[in-house]
């Protein structure tokens, strides 16, 4: 079904560690300081993309394990 090397998906996963330490940064760096540079609306919408690359992250491997399950 997949046609993704193991390779790949570490690539497509640590890609999104990385997007979600990033958005951690500012999260925190905002909360910290209460910077009225960054809005609330643009924080939230930063912990919306951190919530979809987790979610993202968890689907992968979820199929990665269904798929690694049903291999006999």
């Amino acid at each position: 079904v997949f046609d993704f090397e193991d390779e790949e998906l570490e690539e497509i996963i640590a890609a999104l560690k990385e997007r979600i330490k990033d958005r951690d940064i500012i999260i925190r760096q905002h909360d910290l300081t209460e910077s009225s540079q960054i809005t609330e609306d643009e924080i939230l919408k930063y912990k919306q993309s951190r919530y979809l690359c987790r979610t993202i992250i968890n689907k992968i491997n979820e199929i990665v394990e269904r798929g690694v399950n049903n291999v006999d």
